[in-house]
């Protein structure tokens, strides 16, 4: 649910109901603020629901399932409520991902600021936003996630790849074709890293506490 956004336009596109599922009670106040404010045709087919979204289970069979769910590096835990839920949408939008990545030179970023000193100061760390701009080669998915089909780990070599720094970035899909990506907009951003090796083998662990 997060701000209502999406329950407010799929209540104005028509659907029957609409049940905004959100946990955090200061996100839920600022929805309910926000439905508060529609017209009362519009406003008595929005549901504030105020559980996470994985207890949440429906009275009705839901047909639609409409998330922005995704982390700076594809999976986290709100992602994985998706792979936890307690029922079955016919259709979740969006319904992939995949973090790509790729590698670039840092002496494109270097200055009076970002010293050598301070790229080998990488070493192990993942910051996100650190430069402006992007590596222009993110075209290797390193992790792949789907509805119903769960994270897949890609292991990719780099060693034909130049470059110092290794860039990551989320790539948002449905039905196998781009959405949206990181620095198109301002949900998500690029992560970077001091490149180590030549090859990138992501697992994920996450532990969930609700």
């Amino acid at each position: 649910c997060g701000l209502g956004l999406f329950a407010v336009e799929l209540a104005r596109l028509g659907a029957r109901k609409v049940y905004a599922v959100e946990h955090n009670p200061l996100m839920a106040r600022l929805a309910r603020e926000r439905f508060q404010r529609l017209p009362a045709s519009v406003s008595r087919r929005i549901e504030l629901v105020e559980l996470p979204l994985q207890r949440f289970r429906p009275p009705e069979h839901v047909h639609l399932l409409v998330h922005e769910f995704y982390g700076q590096l594809l999976y986290d835990e709100d992602l994985w409520v998706l792979d936890h839920l307690r029922f079955q949408p016919d259709i979740v939008i969006p319904d992939g991902g995949e973090l790509r990545g790729g590698t670039v030179s840092s002496l494109l970023y270097r200055d009076r600021v970002v010293t050598p000193g301070v790229i080998e100061r990488l070493d192990g760390v993942l910051v996100s936003g650190l430069f402006e701009g992007e590596s222009r080669d993110l075209r290797q998915p390193v992790l792949r996630w789907s509805f119903g089909r769960g994270l897949t780990s890609v292991k990719h070599s780099f060693l034909r790849s130049k470059g110092d720094l290794l860039c990551l970035g989320l790539m948002v899909t449905h039905k196998g074709k781009k959405v949206c990506e990181a620095g198109g907009g301002s949900n998500w951003s690029h992560v970077w890293t001091k490149r180590v090796g030549n090859e990138v083998n992501l697992e994920v662990d996450i532990i969930a506490r609700y």
